[in-house]
């Protein structure tokens, strides 16, 4: 039961030093078991994950509502986009990205400069995929005779403006990556919760810009582009991109929960890159109980455990999984601290995934 909040005490002031200082500790003290994790860059110096950032706007809906909202950005990108996902699926979210990539490299082809640079990676795509993909980190490169077969994209005649890209990378037995991410001209990165699928669950994203975007370049390059001769240098502008380019794609079926939030920040803020690397767990179980089940000290996870054992006030949550028993043990701590734990879910969301793993 949450206490009354009557009774709260008020925020606590935030103090990065104080938030950093023992989750670095930890990361160092666990060396040992991150040196194999991929991308590991930091674990000599978690120090180099902390820097700042702009937030410039927060958008919430489906998949679909938040790439909506996105894609016109990517249809002004003047020479390069990052894109990176987890699921790849036909669906209205893959459309839309067709579509926006077609308006890019027309765009590229009218101005008569060079190609714009597009970089496109994912995790999972199919059963038959993930079963006879190459367990090599470096991952599998789609050739351009498959794009629109396999992939659903345009065909390569359709996107001559663009000097495209498409990676996955899945590791055996079944390790995804989950982390997402879109980076604009190296100026600005969009964090959203959603795949490149048909999946209606409400979903946040998050746009920032500021030094924070050269953490995500430094991560994608570690990890998704480890095979490559080096990331060249991209054409510098004077000019930056418009903060809200004209909408491409209209809803005649307003949803209630997609909303569009401008931050208009006008200071930075520090910022914590929280890496989620894959790691390699060689006492992981199936089947374990959940007292036997301890969470991987990647970046994101420790810093996250952290916080919740060191929450004061509140804890706001909004996950389409809640099975994790790390997770769950530490929420329950907060709660007999005094905290209150707000959780947002679907009720009917992931009930498979829920199943076989709640334990």
């Amino acid at each position: 039961m949450a206490p009354d909040p009557e009774q709260r005490t008020q925020p606590h002031p935030l103090d990065i030093d104080n938030i950093t200082k023992p989750w670095r500790s930890e990361l160092l003290s666990r060396q040992e078991e991150l040196k194999y994790d991929r991308p590991n860059y930091y674990i000599n110096d978690p120090s180099s994950l902390t820097t700042s950032s702009f937030a410039n706007t927060f958008i919430t809906g489906t998949g679909d509502d938040i790439f909506s909202a996105v894609l016109p950005h990517i249809a002004y990108a003047e020479s390069e986009i990052i894109f990176i996902t987890c699921f790849w699926a036909k669906s209205a979210s893959l459309s839309k990205l067709s579509h926006t990539l077609r308006l890019l490299s027309s765009k590229a082809l009218q101005q008569g400069g060079p190609k714009i640079r597009v970089r496109i990676g994912f995790s999972s795509l199919s059963l038959f995929q993930k079963l006879f993909h190459t367990p090599s980190v470096r991952g599998k490169i789609y050739p351009l005779d498959i794009w629109a077969k396999k992939l659903g994209l345009p065909f390569p005649s359709e996107l001559q403006g663009l000097d495209l890209e498409i990676k996955s990378i899945f590791l055996l037995p079944f390790s995804v990556m989950h982390p997402k991410f879109i980076i604009i001209d190296r100026k600005k990165v969009f964090l959203p919760g959603c795949n490149v699928s048909w999946e209606a669950w409400l979903e946040g994203c998050v746009e920032l810009s500021g030094p924070i975007v050269q953490q995500f370049m430094r991560f994608w390059e570690e990890f998704w582009a480890n095979d490559g001769p080096g990331v060249p240098n991209i054409p510098t502008t004077a000019s930056t991109p418009a903060s809200e380019p004209p909408q491409l794609f209209s809803s005649n079926t307003p949803r209630p929960a997609h909303h569009i939030t401008p931050l208009a920040p006008t200071t930075s803020i520090p910022a914590i890159f929280l890496p989620s690397p894959h790691h390699l767990n060689p006492r992981f179980r199936p089947f374990a109980s959940p007292s036997q089940t301890h969470a991987p000290p990647t970046p994101l996870n420790t810093f996250l455990l952290h916080l919740f054992s060191h929450a004061h006030d509140s804890i706001h949550l909004q996950t389409p999984n809640l099975t994790s028993p790390p997770v769950l043990t530490a929420l329950l701590r907060a709660l007999r601290r005094g905290v209150a734990v707000h959780i947002l879910t679907s009720s009917r969301l992931m009930i498979l995934e829920q199943l076989v793993t709640a334990g």
